[in-house]
């Protein structure tokens, strides 16, 4: 009950839409995943932004990038809650084997524990569905318990940049929803 209550507060849009978004995502993710963004040759917060305001811009194919963020008022502006993406590739070492992949899952911690990455996920597993994409994938290295619940199974145990990970799939038509 709480979930759907904090929902009422959120809007989940596109970065399309409101591309002003890119520069607070670019900031968040690049500090959270910096050693991630370096194997792709992305180095700085500013270059960070520039990669999603250049390739993520769009709303039906891929590479994609939804932001959650408080609805606007009158007395408050939007809100940044966090953000997901949905791209071709993903951890270089497996380039080529595995596509797509779920990426820059990541709540603002101001807003964590309130189960927004729920309703994230839940969002882009509709869209990834509505592109008739048949099986997805992503990595982790402490989240696998959140993402089995939406059926979600580990395929394979990796090192990563010096990340212990798992690397799970998922076929979009039979993901579980989850509130």
């Amino acid at each position: 009950k709480e979930a759907l209550s904090l929902f009422a507060l959120m809007e989940i849009v596109f970065l399309a839409d409101e591309p002003h978004w890119a520069s607070t995502i670019g900031e968040f993710v690049f500090n959270e995943w910096a050693d991630i963004f370096a194997d792709y040759d992305i180095n700085s917060v500013a270059e960070t932004t520039e990669n999603l305001l250049d390739g993520y811009l769009n709303r039906d194919s891929y590479p994609l990038t939804l932001v959650a963020r408080t609805k606007p008022s009158a007395d408050f502006p939007s809100e940044f809650i966090g953000t997901v993406s949905l791209e071709p590739r993903d951890m270089t070492i497996r380039d080529g084997i595995y596509s797509p992949w779920i990426t820059m899952m990541f709540v603002s911690p101001k807003w964590r524990g309130k189960h927004f990455s729920l309703f994230l996920m839940n969002k882009i597993l509709e869209i990834v569905s509505n592109l008739k994409i048949e099986t997805l994938y992503l990595w982790t290295e402490r989240q696998q318990t959140l993402y089995q619940k939406f059926g979600f199974k580990t395929i394979e145990d990796v090192e990563y940049l010096g990340h212990s990970c798992s690397i799970m799939m998922i076929n979009p038509n039979q993901a579980k929803i989850c509130l």
